[in-house]
């Protein structure tokens, strides 16, 4: 049985273990019929031969594992397996055939769904994360929903110099679930099933769903969501908060309460775009966090605890933590918000509480308009201003003012000679006046880097 492709049809030669629609190479969202991509062309067996049974891009390049608290890799080499409808299998280089794992993954509507998957003799284990690397052509990712922990991906131009390279991280997590399926957010459905070696991720590309092109990088770890549209994970920017509607089984197999987890990771470039940036005690903003020290990180997460808040239409404030999460190469600051939700439908969300100021729109190339949210638990009446000040002198280059409001935006027009540049938007609250004297309160000040002036 041969795995490699027909020169004259660019299509496997055996067409029963290794099924593929017709126009497969021309066609993103539909790799394969099968749940399978094909391994990469030019990979290493674990026979130490190379793979030429696959094409470069739209395939899977490589599968790696590592224990929970160490930082090294275990490489996974794929083996020829007749039993599989993939045709091969994922194993260590020091372990026999089949005793291995394999990633699965499926494309459907630029949505790639990516499964972990193990024999009876090795299960995926919840103490290890997996990490699966996939060249995914001209897709461009930018959020993920992963029922596991420890998620995280990062997307970069494939080494081959085709396509794109998605790097997905993940470690198993329990679930409950109902088979055979069925409509497990209504009521109080019971589980049939729970396992705790369960690990899947779902990506979305925003050239098809412009609605999550504001999420960068966020990775949002639940053991209950579906995978309709209307369950796809949302940034309002009229908020600032992050929403998200779930479904699992409101009891699990043994009639207990489903209690199951929500841990979302706020990227640093999502922090932003929320207003949020950290601060030690003395106002100097954070740019590298491996340079913290561990009582720094602890104040910054106990702060970070206190700004944030996370709520459940099923149980309203939902007790929560919030970890730092360090990039060991850029340094780069991402927030990791966690709880215990209560199943089966709930509405999911994640607030900034107190005063907050966050950019919604920068129309500065066409409208000459930059957008704010604010958020403003301060003073209850007066006058909210929005000035653009420069950055360095502060000068005042365009303002403007309406009445304070708990939530709401505000619309900074720029002036025809506003030049691109480094400017601070301050957002403060002029108060009513008290024996004739107004108290003014500033809400937040967020750095603006305009590329293009008015």
């Amino acid at each position: 049985m041969s795995y490699d492709l027909d020169p004259a049809t660019g299509r496997p030669y055996d067409q029963t273990e290794y099924l593929q629609e017709e126009g497969w190479q021309g066609n993103p969202s539909s790799p394969t019929r099968f749940a399978f991509w094909p391994t990469c062309t030019g990979t290493e067996m674990k026979d130490g031969t190379i793979y030429l049974g696959g094409r470069s891009t739209y395939c899977l390049r490589g599968f790696q594992y590592r224990k929970t608290g160490t930082t090294s890799w275990v490489d996974m080499l794929p083996v020829y397996n007749a039993g599989s409808s993939s045709g091969l299998m994922w194993t260590e280089r020091n372990v026999r055939d089949f005793e291995g794992l394999g990633p699965s993954m499926s494309v459907s509507n630029r949505v790639l769904g990516m499964t972990i998957y193990g024999t009876d003799l090795r299960k995926p284990d919840p103490d290890t994360v997996y990490r699966v690397k996939v060249n995914v052509g001209d897709m461009d990712f930018v959020a993920m929903r992963s029922s596991g922990s420890e998620g995280a991906f990062t997307q970069a131009v494939d080494p081959s110099g085709q396509g794109s390279l998605l790097v997905a991280d993940a470690r198993p997590g329990a679930t409950s679930v109902v088979i055979p399926a069925r409509d497990t957010c209504v009521g109080e459905v019971r589980a049939t099933k729970s396992t705790n070696n369960t690990y899947s991720v779902s990506l979305f590309d925003r050239k098809l769903f412009p609605s999550l092109a504001a999420l960068e990088g966020v990775v949002l770890e639940s053991d209950a969501y579906p995978s309709a549209n209307s369950y796809f994970p949302q940034f309002d920017p009229r908020t600032g908060g992050f929403t998200i509607k779930v479904c699992a089984p409101h009891l699990k197999e043994d009639g207990s309460l489903n209690v199951g987890y929500y841990r979302l990771l706020l990227t640093s470039p999502m922090l932003e775009k929320m207003g949020y940036y950290f601060r030690l005690g003395d106002g100097a903003t954070v740019t590298d966090g491996r340079l913290l020290s561990a009582d720094q990180v602890a104040e910054l997460e106990s702060r970070a605890a206190s700004d944030f808040a996370l709520s459940s239409t099923e149980q309203g404030t939902v007790a929560s933590t919030a970890k730092l999460v360090i990039d060991p190469v850029s340094g780069e600051v991402g927030l990791r918000i966690s709880g215990d939700i209560h199943y089966s439908g709930p509405v999911v969300s994640v607030v900034r509480t107190g005063p907050g100021v966050w950019p919604i729109s920068d129309n500065t190339t066409s409208s000459k308009t930059l957008s704010v949210g604010y958020r403003n638990t301060q003073v209850s009446k007066g006058t909210l201003y929005a000035e653009l000040l420069t950055k360095a002198g502060r000068k005042v280059v365009a303002k403007t003012s309406g009445k304070a409001k708990p939530l709401g935006s505000a619309v900074v027009s720029l002036p025809k000679k506003t030049k691109a540049g480094d400017y601070v938007l301050r957002v403060y609250v002029v108060g009513a006046k008290v024996k004739g004297k107004s108290k003014t309160t500033t809400i937040q000040e967020l750095p603006v880097s305009l590329t293009v002036g008015g």
